[in-house]
């Protein structure tokens, strides 16, 4: 049965949380949509995923703001097939 629009972003977030939940993601959320000419949707899912921390407690307010700002919002692609729903591909986004 297709995948529909709706289907595919739901595929594509469970997929993004469930490949990278272990990093401590979070704000997992859809970005674009597009379908692509190799009958797939192509889903850009956006997170916030949370800088390398320190296990040492005396870590120093400057390094904790550095650790804060290095805390980026990273994209990734999921390749959804518009036909069985399976994800084909997940890929960094690229930025032109």
């Amino acid at each position: 049965m297709p995948v529909d629009l709706k289907g595919a972003v739901a595929v594509a977030i469970d997929a993004i949380s469930d490949l990278f939940g272990s990093q401590g993601i979070t704000n997992v959320l859809l970005e674009e949509i597009e379908p692509s000419g190799a009958g797939q949707w192509k889903v850009t899912i956006g997170f916030d995923r949370p800088a390398d921390a320190s296990d040492s407690p005396a870590v120093s307010l400057s390094q904790g703001l550095m650790a804060l700002a290095r805390r980026g919002r990273k994209y990734k692609v999921v390749l959804v097939d518009r036909e069985t729903g399976e994800v084909d591909a997940v890929r960094d986004r690229q930025f032109e």
